[in-house]
């Protein structure tokens, strides 16, 4: 190749780079102007996103988690209109989210729990019209929970055997595991069961129920050697409760309302009921006498829970059946609470003492003692009380041995209205004198969760010289609450 040759090659070679680079930097201005759009769109697709509910943006899965907590069978007692809940069904919290968009309605509908609970408030014969539609809801429920075992609230109506509503619910009868037979708000209560037949012997064929919460026992025969909860909301036959009772053979959680204490009847069930498989039990009655008498009638060698309510009843409230039945059953008591809702019930000393001392394997003790007008008894009596027999400020008396105790939680709380500075510095001075035995009990027994509260329904105005010394209680963890702002 001469020097013309290699010229002219140069110079074809320069003019293509430079068409290169010509397009190159076309390039370069189309990549920004097309990056510039990118950002811009971005924007736009933030801005846009920032105008819906952070609840649209969730995944299906957390969304019917949600979706799960909000529909519970309560839902519609207290959410829905009373006229709506004496003609349809109230499991509509569930519809009602179908509802609101596809997205929640596509969630919802993929979700077999949502539709598993299902709540009757049908308390009246219905039309053809409104069997149809309560009929149609009904297969709905049925339909869209598949095969996920069913919690059946089932209040006050009851169809009879040849209904369309009851041919849906015979052929859902072995997917049943709770079952609610509760009676609706405002409707007196009857002193027998009102089952039709024909559901008490399809119940009895019911292989997924353990769940059964009634209104009363008498009569009623369900399989109840595969129930694991019971509760019982008004109980007046004792001996149909023994027998039931006895039947419960894989028990593990019993809850019982005695709310027939105006009556004359003595509560005996004529025989011993050992309850081989319990751990759980709560009991809440009218009147003192009524635990007591129950208590004696049973024993519990698995009992870990154990939750009292007293709602009534003047006198002295003795704790020696409970210790009586721990002594007798020989449980380890792991969970101890009782709520008192009376303005003259005093519990003995000693009675506590044996009580803690029986249960060195207690972790969790909650009290709540209410006393509504009480004006016979010092305002921070049980308090007092409680301190003394778990931290005593006498050295003569040995203190709870608790090692294991990491919740307790202690409530006193007064209506009275005639609360005079006097009244408040002897209670002041009580708990005071008990400061350095408590200090020294928190030091002892590593309590994760401490309270102890106080609360007045109202305090005398002028309390301003009461201030530092609440403030001093509160450090050490006992509060005195009311509603003039002391907290």
């Amino acid at each position: 190749m001469d020097i013309q040759q290699a010229r002219s090659y140069i110079d074809a070679e320069s003019r293509e780079l430079a068409k290169c680079e010509k397009e190159i930097t076309r390039l370069y201005n189309a990549l920004a102007e097309l990056e510039a759009h990118r950002t811009a769109v971005l924007e736009r697709i933030k801005r846009c996103r920032s105008w819906l509910s952070p609840i649209r943006r969730l995944p299906p899965e957390l969304l019917a988690q949600i979706f799960a907590l909000v529909c519970t069978p309560e839902f519609g007692v207290y959410s829905l209109d009373f006229r709506l809940r004496r003609t349809i069904l109230c499991t509509t919290p569930t519809l009602a989210l179908t509802h609101v968009s596809h997205h929640w309605r596509v969630t919802a509908s993929a979700s077999a729990r949502l539709w598993s609970s299902i709540r009757f408030t049908l308390s009246h014969k219905l039309s053809e019209a409104q069997t149809f539609r309560v009929r149609s809801l009904l297969k709905l429920y049925l339909t869209n929970s598949r095969d996920h075992a069913l919690h059946l609230t089932d209040l006050c109506y009851y169809p009879h055997h040849e209904s369309p509503i009851s041919n849906l619910l015979s052929h859902a009868i072995s997917r049943i595991a709770k079952l609610d037979l509760v009676e609706e708000l405002g409707v007196t209560m009857p002193t027998h069961s009102r089952l039709p037949q024909w559901l008490v012997d399809a119940l009895r064929t019911a292989p997924q129920l353990y769940h059964v919460k009634l209104h009363c026992l008498d009569s009623i025969n369900l399989p109840y050697h595969q129930l694991t909860v019971l509760e019982v909301t008004n109980i007046i036959n004792a001996r149909w409760l023994a027998r039931i009772l006895k039947l419960c053979i894989n028990l593990d959680s019993l809850h019982l309302q005695f709310l027939q204490s105006r009556s004359n009847q003595v509560f005996d069930m004529k025989t011993h009921v050992w309850m081989k498989t319990l751990r759980r039990l709560r009991v809440q009655v009218e009147r003192p006498v009524e635990l007591v008498r129950f208590l004696q009638q049973i024993s519990i060698p698995l009992l870990s829970s154990f939750r009292i309510s007293i709602e009534g009843g003047p006198g002295r409230l003795s704790l020696v059946s409970i210790v009586d039945l721990i002594r007798r059953s020989q449980c380890r008591l792991d969970e101890f609470r009782f709520q008192i809702r009376s303005g003259c019930m005093d519990i003995p000393n000693a009675d506590l003492y044996d009580l803690l001392v029986l249960c060195p394997e207690l972790s969790q003790l909650e009290v709540d003692v209410f006393r509504p007008h009480c004006e016979d008894m010092n305002p921070g009596t049980f308090v007092c009380q409680l301190l003394d027999v778990l931290a005593p400020a006498n050295l003569h008396h040995t203190p709870i041995p608790s090692p294991k105790l990491t919740h307790l939680v202690v409530s006193e709380r007064w209506t009275t209205y005639n609360v005079n500075p006097g009244t408040v510095d002897a209670l002041l001075g009580r708990l005071e004198a008990r400061i350095g035995a408590l200090r020294d009990y928190r030091t002892r027994v590593p309590v994760s969760r401490w309270k102890w509260d106080l609360r007045f329904g109202a305090l005398p105005d002028g309390l301003e010289g009461f201030r530092g010394r609440i403030e001093k209680l509160a450090e050490c963890g006992l509060k005195l609450q009311a509603p003039m702002g002391y907290h």
